[in-house]
């Protein structure tokens, strides 16, 4: 016995010393808005329900040594809803890419025909993981007069590297930061839907998920836009 407990104590040290550094470094988050007020994590729920509808922005985060502070903010108009305000109506702005294969894709050579933008990186995980879901989309269209374009800043290279693992049918076109700094584009995946005589129609930013699977899906107002202006042209 004497032995056993000689070998099992210093565990039992281990375990209490790990399960009272972890208790320490849970550390009570406090919320603080732009006046320096104070909100337990109760009263900031209760701050999104009242403001339910409005954008909150997490500003910072502070880590203390008793407590992590939240820094946020209550926006008056949703960052999204004032970017689609700003660009839709609006004549693409002008650009030349080229392609991986090195073709030319430009206002120019896409006049008169519809145009479904993909804006995408290759450090974004919900642009890589809606790619299948994209095709698809592309596949829905065969035959229409529409172009699928998928604009990235990163090099040729680089973008190889990635889609020789993945299945993704648009049409990519790397270093396009021109295009992604004229539009302001501020995040990924973002989805333009153009005319064909070049006005952006509409707007769709981020990735949609089934709210029962979690898993990813195609935001159906980016089919009914692209079958609304199809109609329409």
């Amino acid at each position: 016995m004497i032995n056993l407990l000689r070998h099992t104590l210093p565990v039992v040290s281990l375990f209490l010393v790990s399960l009272i550094g972890w208790a320490q470094s849970v550390k009570p988050k406090v919320y603080i808005d732009p006046r320096g007020t104070r909100y337990t994590p109760q009263q900031f729920d209760s701050i999104q329900t009242a403001n339910r509808g409005k954008p909150i922005a997490q500003m910072n985060v502070i880590h203390k040594e008793h407590e992590t502070q939240i820094i946020f903010e209550v926006l008056a108009d949703n960052p999204i809803d004032q970017f689609k305000a700003k660009w839709i109506g609006k004549q693409l702005p002008t650009f030349s890419l080229k392609d991986i294969q090195g073709n030319v894709y430009s206002n120019t050579s896409l006049k008169g025909k519809l145009i479904v933008i993909n804006f995408w990186s290759t450090t974004c995980g919900p642009c890589i993981e809606e790619m299948p879901l994209l095709s698809d989309l592309m596949a829905k269209y065969t035959g229409k007069n529409i172009v699928f374009i998928a604009p990235a800043p990163e090099s040729a290279v680089r973008i190889q590297k990635l889609l020789s693992k993945r299945r993704f049918t648009y049409t990519v076109l790397p270093q396009a930061q021109g295009l992604i700094s004229a539009l302001a584009v501020e995040g990924y995946p973002s989805h333009f839907v153009i005319s064909s005589t070049g006005v952006i129609e509409d707007i769709y930013t981020g990735l949609s998920s089934n709210s029962q699977t979690n898993k990813a899906m195609l935001d159906n107002r980016l089919i009914a836009a692209i079958d609304k202006v199809l109609e329409s042209n």
